[in-house]
């Protein structure tokens, strides 16, 4: 093979009550990486179609071509060159795991073009170095979901331990985009150094009790489990209308509300996919009242994750 379409869907980060431990997949938007070798034993980014006009065409400096890099020197391949196109279909800044889709999307291709030499546990740990060069610090959140599909649990920090969890097939996902960037490492640097006892227990309580009602298929105990004590009480500040969005998600029926990751997007789950249309037109409703621009989308959790594509399906 001369030529390989990567493409890596976006994601959804913390899920409320999983800060860094939480993550689940969206079938759309996404990234597209399209890999070909060349004669000059470098990274050469050959174009960036979408996206910001700042990304960078540095190879050292792109989340895509840095996760490539770490991935070729583990195949102990880091002389071979290859030419590399990216396709931003996720707007950076958006909470919906941008970097994140760059870099699995870069190491998919790559390990597809070497016929898969390395598992997803390898790639993980590689797409990894592109997301530190976008968020500053570690956590699989996004890039999981986006490799592996569905919604994932991290267990540590290193990628050790990652596991899908089932998806309930009545659980439907609206989410929402509002017309906002916020970059990911200045939402990190608003997160508090600790927090009380009472919210260390019941963040404990939250996440361990949303793991059994996607095993059980209980939607009330998961809406029970929906809360943020760590995150959301300091990002809701950067996101405008949150409180009112957020109302009217809730009044129009969702189970639960949140931040996507560090933000602007949010997320309402529903427990059918007229409730999350609803739920769609309430926030899109709630934003054109405050002249706040917005994306929506409803759907279901994607279970599966990054993937090699044809030509045609890039189109």
């Amino acid at each position: 093979m001369t030529l390989i379409h990567a493409y890596a869907p976006a994601s959804i980060g913390n899920i409320s009550c999983g800060f860094d431990t939480l993550g689940l997949c969206l079938k759309v938007p996404g990234d597209i990486v399209s890999l070909s070798p060349n004669t000059d034993s470098c990274l050469n980014i050959t174009s960036i179609e979408g996206g910001s006009p700042d990304l960078p065409y540095d190879p050292d400096k792109n989340c895509a071509t840095v996760a490539i890099k770490s991935a070729l020197v583990a195949m102990g391949k880091k002389d071979e060159g290859f030419d590399i196109a990216i396709k931003k279909g996720i707007p950076g800044g958006s909470g919906m795991g941008s970097s994140a889709a760059s870099a699995v999307a870069g190491v998919v291709a790559l390990n597809a073009y070497f016929e898969n030499p390395l598992s997803p546990k390898e790639l993980l740990s590689h797409a990894l170095q592109g997301e530190l060069i976008a968020s500053k610090s570690v956590h699989f959140d996004n890039i999981a979901p986006s490799l592996l599909g569905g919604i994932t649990l991290i267990h540590d920090d290193h990628g050790e331990r990652i596991y899908n969890l089932p998806i309930p097939e009545d659980l439907h996902l609206t989410v929402i985009s509002p017309a906002v960037t916020i970059h990911t490492a200045d939402a990190r640097a608003l997160i508090p150094k600790s927090i009380t006892l009472g919210d260390t227990k019941q963040q404990m309580r939250d996440i361990a009790t949303f793991v059994h009602a996607l095993h059980s298929g209980d939607l009330d105990a998961l809406a029970a489990s929906l809360n943020d004590r760590i995150a959301e009480p300091v990002r809701m500040e950067l996101i405008p209308h949150f409180l009112e969005i957020k109302e009217a998600a809730l009044e129009a029926g969702a189970l639960g509300f949140g931040i996507a990751g560090a933000g602007p997007a949010l997320f309402a789950f529903a427990s059918s996919e007229k409730t999350a249309k609803d739920i769609e037109e309430a926030m899109r409703e709630a934003c054109g009242q405050k002249d706040l621009s917005c994306k929506t989308q409803s759907g279901t959790i994607c279970p599966q994750g990054a993937r090699i594509i044809t030509e045609d399906e890039i189109l």
